[in-house]
């Protein structure tokens, strides 16, 4: 349990505890419990309140997906769970706040500048590579030369 709840962000008891350490693709929290991964939420749901009850899932009230604050979590049926899913979520899925200033559109405009920062970092980096290779050749073949 120690190990569980220092991964977490312990705020007010009725504001969203935020998940801090790996999240899958999707943005929901996971860790390592009884040997399995498994999704945050499950398991604080399961430390604090007790086993899920079989045949349901657990909803986010909040919609925040890196919340791990039982209270925000209710076990509801897979469909009841879709049908509330429909409508627009407070955050995307890295957890950023879906406000005005931060939407084009649907998409999160500080993911899309992360994504864009790090594909040109990565372009840099290839750009730089093909350089010093160039650079290499030239400074051998000059050598060859002399």
């Amino acid at each position: 349990m120690k190990r569980f709840w220092s991964k977490v962000e312990l705020t007010g008891l009725y504001s969203c505890w935020e998940w801090l350490a790996s999240k899958q693709n999707m943005g929901y929290g996971l860790f390592s419990y009884d040997g399995t991964m498994k999704l945050a939420h499950r398991v604080a749901y399961t430390l604090v309140l007790g086993p899920i009850p079989k045949g349901l899932v657990l909803d986010h009230l909040c919609r925040n997906k890196t919340c791990v604050n039982p209270l925000h979590l209710e076990a509801v049926t897979q469909k009841e769970n879709v049908r509330r899913g429909n409508r627009i979520t407070k955050y995307c899925p890295a957890g950023h706040a879906r406000t005005p200033d931060n939407l084009r559109g649907y998409d999160c405009k500080r993911c899309r500048y992360e994504q864009c920062k790090a594909q040109y970092k990565r372009d840099r980096e290839k750009i730089n590579a093909r350089r010093r290779e160039l650079y290499y050749q030239r400074k051998t073949a000059f050598e060859d030369r002399l």
